[in-house]
């Protein structure tokens, strides 16, 4: 039996052709809908799943989850690990932010946020950290530094 990914508001996934995308809410803009590349060792992991349900990862009930499904289990888990709670919605904030510290550039990020413009990603999901802001003087001294000497 294939399994369903319900991603919702047009967002497909680069998956096996024998596998089913649930895709029930219009896409608020045409960039909305996009595919995103999913690593070969998590694909495999998230087919192998083992559930009663035609979905990788069904409600209690056995359907699609829901926003409110989910926010359920998020802080149910984050109770359990001792850590802050913080809405769904900020992961994209952490996925963008870590994609551009780790040197991938700004458009593949705004194309995988399914942002028609670099500007609303780089303005509204990409924050600075102090790390970042260290490393920056910190290369440019020793840039500055190795040409003096």
């Amino acid at each position: 039996m294939s399994k369903k990914f319900g991603l919702g508001k047009g967002l497909n996934a680069l998956i096996p052709e024998d596998t089913m995308i649930l895709d029930k809410k219009e896409p608020k803009t045409k960039n909305s809908i996009r595919t995103i590349p999913i690593p070969p060792t998590l694909m495999k992991k998230l087919l192998l799943s083992k559930t009663e349900s035609e979905y990788v990862f069904p409600s209690s009930t056995g359907s699609h989850m829901t926003p409110e499904n989910i926010r359920r289990i998020q802080i149910s888990l984050c109770k359990k690990a001792e850590i802050p709670y913080h809405n769904f919605h900020a992961l994209r904030h952490t996925y963008a932010t870590r994609l551009i510290e780790n040197g991938f550039d700004i458009k593949t990020v705004s194309e995988l946020l399914g942002h028609a413009d670099v500007n609303i990603t780089l303005s509204t999901y990409v924050h600075s950290t102090n790390d970042t802001k260290i490393n920056a003087v910190n290369a440019l001294e020793k840039l500055y530094f190795e040409k003096m000497h």
